[in-house]
């Protein structure tokens, strides 16, 4: 059964078909999901160990005449009973809400960048442009391709993800819009990364110095992941997820915020119209990355 929609996605995108032949081996994937597994076991001995430190983090009730430090702790011990473990998932949640754009930015932008560094190094790319399929193929076989084992690794830590969605009583709407434009910033960055990539190449070619294109390498995957991503994540606090301050933030810090801004822009308000900010929203990303792929396409010819 494998075989006939290999030779089917051969037919419609050459260039994906080899992508995923040269990464998904055994190797890889095992590698992949061992780490995924490992990252999920790590983060859930962490909360663990954080009720037992700090109990009052997640207490569902506060003894009237005690300090907040000794709230569902009593004889030195974690009176398991009255921990409130809808809050222990939301900070579950709001750690993989973070890590998940961040992960798949960071090392998804690095893996497309150095492919197309040893591909420029070894001249393949310019076969690829003799190719009589258009570069939108080429380069969408590329984005779906070259990341698939961080796809992989994000997608087996889901059901977890999703796990710690219902038990922390986030709602439905919220999570499907987080998927969403997780996976248009994923297409947004990485269609940055290649045109960056393809600019960086050539300048580097014509100055006659490899370093500048693998100096871009590095550094552009680590700043996008340590300063855009999380700025995109604050800045649709204050817009689309107006409302749900509790499942970007922590629970105290998140409705702070919620109470302290306005939630207002031009006279719409984020949390009184989801859909409208919401459609804001995607036409941005709609036409930033439709002039992207124009210069991307123009760059590789």
């Amino acid at each position: 059964m494998l075989s006939p929609f290999m030779n089917s996605l051969g037919d419609r995108n050459p260039q994906l078909l080899r992508e995923l032949k040269s990464r998904l081996h055994g190797r890889g994937i095992v590698t992949a999901a061992t780490l995924s597994v490992i990252a999920q076991l790590l983060l859930l001995a962490f909360f663990r160990s954080t009720v037992e430190s700090s109990p009052w983090e997640f207490c569902s009730v506060v003894a009237e005449g005690s300090s907040r430090w000794d709230a569902c702790r009593e004889n030195d011990q974690v009176v398991w009973e009255l921990i409130d473990w809808s809050l222990w998932w939301q900070a579950i949640l709001v750690t993989m809400n973070w890590a998940f754009p961040i992960i798949l930015t960071g090392i998804g932008m690095y893996m497309l960048l150095s492919d197309l560094q040893k591909e420029e190094q070894r001249g393949t790319l310019n076969f690829l442009r003799l190719s009589p399929r258009s570069s939108s193929s080429i380069f969408l076989g590329k984005l779906l391709g070259i990341p698939v084992l961080v796809y992989l690794g994000i997608g087996l830590a889901l059901p977890l993800h999703l796990f710690a969605a219902f038990s922390a009583k986030a709602p439905l709407g919220f999570m499907a819009s987080y998927y969403l434009l997780l996976g248009l910033d994923a297409l947004l960055f990485f269609s940055l990364a290649i045109v960056i990539g393809l600019l960086a190449s050539r300048s580097a070619k014509e100055q006659g110095n490899a370093f500048f294109s693998g100096g871009v390498t590095l550094a552009l995957p680590l700043l996008t992941s340590v300063f855009l991503v999380p700025y995109h994540l604050m800045a649709r606090q204050f817009t689309v997820w107006h409302g749900f301050p509790e499942f970007i933030f922590s629970r105290n810090w998140g409705l702070g915020i919620a109470d302290e801004s306005a939630g207002q822009w031009f006279g719409l308000s984020f949390a009184e119209q989801p859909l409208a900010t919401h459609g804001v929203q995607l036409l941005f990303l709609a036409v930033a990355i439709f002039w992207l792929w124009k210069i991307l396409q123009r760059a590789y010819r």
